[in-house]
């Protein structure tokens, strides 16, 4: 990585490390201890997404696992675990098969089952994502991102997903049936793998292509075969119909962590027909670009890179933890080429988006939606860079940083 890179990163790596423990410090100040659970300042119980993961590994081993996905019951069962503590409203909104993914933290205590969670997901990123690198300034600031702590603190499958996107860069070719199993995995969040069947089709990988629509056909028919019809019935009936209620009447908190052009327009005060339409306007534009880089570039890197940028740009519902492979990908930028004052700022606006997400969104301000679409022109300037100024991604260098 050229020296300049590496000096800016570990330089800002330590306002990184600031903002990291200013979002720990609010999420755990005023906290307690409640029936063995820690609660945090809002509330919930750490690891707040991971409860719910949790009660899809419990509703596995059940005979009735779709009166999981009726709001009403689901929200009356939740408030059990804390005897006298009327626990924030939450909703199924995961597809059935992920119960069969989830079955085996069914079979342990919250607590125990939360640490497997988090532990196996870092040793994950660290393998995948950070070990590569050789490089303490890179893992710094994989491991200090503002993003990965809110993915932990969250209870997050993000992380696990962020690291699919990495594994998937790098194995797409040599393990196309595997890669194609993953991809399978990633449609309990079908809104992350929209545009991964066109990405396949631009770049002719058939294989992959067809080893995940098998693998998602068995996954699907797995779970109908252990339980049934009726909640997949449920799913459809009451899981997707209520999911809309995240998005009403939600905190500006939960707002402001979701920088998408749809809730910049909600923030901003925008009705929903106009929030809609300009939503519209930039998923088009997302896809279109998307489909060109892909189609244009000869270079591996830059076409998967735009894969998880594009998406977030195109999908409504994108939460700030998912954005954290896109800190994995300005790093790989770092290491191929100089950066000028351009890339510098978006790469300080990047890994600072939850704050300035969630600021904006308390001023009323909408506009954080547009740094991911400044880090799409940043892959779009470097696509046009000469070939003899880029490192093959398949080279090991790439995957490294020099020293």
């Amino acid at each position: 990585m050229p020296g300049n890179n590496e000096s800016f990163i570990r330089t800002f790596s330590g306002a990184i490390c600031l903002i990291s423990l200013g979002i720990l410090y609010l999420v755990f100040n005023g906290s307690s201890l409640n029936n063995g659970y820690l609660i945090d300042s809002q509330n919930y119980i750490t690891g707040r997404d991971f409860v719910n993961f949790w009660q899809y590994g419990i509703a596995a081993w059940q005979e009735n696992p779709q009166t999981y996905y009726d709001p009403y019951w689901y929200n009356e069962h939740l408030d059990q675990l804390i005897p006298g503590l009327d626990y924030p409203d939450q909703l199924w909104s995961y597809p059935p098969h992920f119960m069969l993914m989830m079955a085996p933290f069914g079979l342990a205590g919250y607590n125990p089952a939360l640490a497997a969670f988090t532990i196996v997901g870092l040793i994950v990123w660290w393998f995948v994502a950070i070990k590569p690198f050789h490089n303490k300034t890179a893992g710094l600031a994989l491991l200090t991102t503002p993003f990965l702590v809110i993915c932990l603190v969250s209870g997050q499958l993000s992380l696990f997903l962020a690291a699919f996107f990495v594994w998937l860069f790098r194995n797409i070719d040599a393990r196309p049936i595997l890669s194609g199993v993953l991809i399978a995995l990633l449609t309990v969040k079908p809104h992350l793998g929209i545009l991964i069947p066109l990405y396949l089709i631009l770049t002719s990988r058939w294989l992959v292509f067809a080893s995940a629509v098998s693998a998602t056909l068995i996954f699907v028919g797995l779970s109908i075969l252990i339980h049934g019809l009726e909640v997949w019935q449920a799913y459809f009936d009451m899981g997707l119909k209520y999911q809309s209620q995240i998005l009403e009447g939600s905190t500006t908190l939960v707002d402001g962590l979701m920088p998408t052009a749809l809730m910049n327009m909600v923030v901003g005060g925008a009705g929903s027909k106009l929030a809609i339409a300009v939503h519209l306007v930039f998923a088009f534009g997302a896809m279109c670009w998307f489909a060109f880089m892909v189609w244009k570039s000869n270079d591996h890197f830059i076409q998967f890179a735009t894969l998880p940028v594009a998406t977030f740009i195109m999908s409504p519902y994108m939460m700030a933890y998912d954005f954290l492979v896109l800190i994995w990908v300005m790093i790989m930028l770092a290491h191929r080429q100089s950066f000028n004052q351009f890339h510098k700022i978006v790469f300080r606006l990047m890994v600072i988006l939850p704050v300035i997400s969630v600021l904006m969104a308390h001023l009323a301000i909408p506009g954080s939606s547009l740094v991911p679409v400044l880090l799409a022109i940043w892959l779009w300037t470097s696509a046009d860079m000469n070939s003899s100024d880029l490192k093959s991604p398949d080279d090991e260098k790439t995957t490294q940083f020099a020293g």
